[in-house]
């Protein structure tokens, strides 16, 4: 699906937050994993989800930017010169903030 994409927009961007499971979620069971603004750190999703990530897209193609933390990748695509890793980090903590107002 992301290859479709990148191919109708050439200068697309990739990323995911990978869920935590309904144990991850457990303050008693994991409570050291779970952040303030309620993400998880380093979820079962975002690990299996990353070693496909590295092994499909290319870093000639894409930054990869792992957010180890709220358990969140980007692919930032090498030809996009306007999205800036600074730029990126400002937009995931504008979408987990929102997701924590909502």
């Amino acid at each position: 699906m992301a290859l479709d994409i990148k191919s109708k927009n050439n200068l697309a961007s990739f990323g995911f937050m990978g869920a935590p499971t309904p144990n991850e979620k457990k303050t008693k069971k994991n409570k050291k994993n779970i952040n303030p603004d309620g993400t998880i750190k380093n979820t079962k999703r975002y690990r299996v989800y990353s070693l496909y990530i590295k092994r499909y897209f290319s870093p000639e193609k894409f930054d990869h930017i792992s957010y180890h933390e709220s358990s969140c990748y980007l692919l930032r695509n090498l030809e996009n010169v306007e999205l800036s890793k600074e730029i990126a980090d400002e937009m995931l903590n504008n979408i987990i903030t929102t997701k924590i107002s909502n």
